[in-house]
C-alpha cells in the first residue's frame, strides 16, 4: 500500500507539474499574440472581425470592444481603387487562396489615414472550406509618407529641369523687351 500511495504522489506531483508547464506555455503564446509588434486578427468567412491583439487596438486608435464585430471594410478607406483592392484580398479568402503584401489604406480614429502591409492566410474548417482569417498588418505609414515626399521632390525637380532648359535654350529675340 505504501509504495502504492507512493507512486501516485508522483504521479500526481508530475501531472501538477505539466499542467503548470502547459499554463506557462499558454500564458507565453498569449503574450506573444497580444503584444507582438504588428496586427493580429482573425475575420470570418462573413467579413466580420472576430479577434484581434492589443496592436490593433493601438495603431485604429479604438477599444477592442469598438473592433471586435464590426464588419472589416469599416476600417478600410473608402476610395474606389482602394476598396477593391481590399475586397480582392478578401475575396482570395474565400476562395482558400492566401495574400501577401497588398498596400491598403485603412482608417483609424478621426479619421487617420493608416497605410498597412496585409497578409491574410485562409484557415479552413472540416469540409475545406475558409472559415476565419489568420491576419497579420503591419503600419507602413511612415515609408508612403516618405515615398509621396520623395515623389513630390522628384516632380518639382522635373519642372524645374523643364523651365531651366527652357531658359537655356531660349534665343535673345524670344525673350519680350518692353
Amino acid at each position: 500500500l505504501s509504495a502504492v500511495n507512493t507512486r501516485l504522489r508522483h504521479e500526481v506531483a508530475a501531472r501538477t507539474e505539466a499542467e503548470s508547464a502547459l499554463r506557462r506555455q499558454e500564458e507565453a503564446y498569449r503574450d506573444l499574440y497580444e503584444h507582438a509588434p504588428n496586427v493580429y486578427w482573425s475575420t470570418g468567412a462573413d467579413g466580420y472581425i472576430k479577434r484581434m491583439n492589443q496592436r490593433a487596438a493601438e495603431m485604429f486608435g479604438r477599444t477592442p470592444e469598438e473592433i471586435v464585430g464590426q464588419h472589416f471594410t469599416t476600417l478600410i478607406a473608402d476610395t474606389p481603387e482602394n476598396m477593391a483592392r481590399a475586397m480582392q484580398t478578401f475575396n482570395r479568402f474565400l476562395a482558400g487562396e492566401p495574400s501577401f503584401g497588398p498596400e491598403v489604406e485603412f482608417r483609424g480614429a478621426n479619421g487617420r489615414r493608416i497605410w498597412a502591409s496585409v497578409n491574410v492566410v485562409p484557415i479552413l474548417g472540416d469540409d475545406g472550406k475558409p472559415v476565419a482569417t489568420r491576419t497579420t498588418i503591419q503600419d507602413i505609414s511612415e515609408r508612403k509618407r516618405a515615398q509621396d515626399a520623395l515623389q513630390r521632390r522628384l516632380d518639382l525637380e522635373q519642372v524645374l529641369t523643364e523651365v531651366a532648359t527652357g531658359f537655356v535654350s531660349a534665343r535673345p529675340d524670344d525673350v519680350d523687351r518692353e
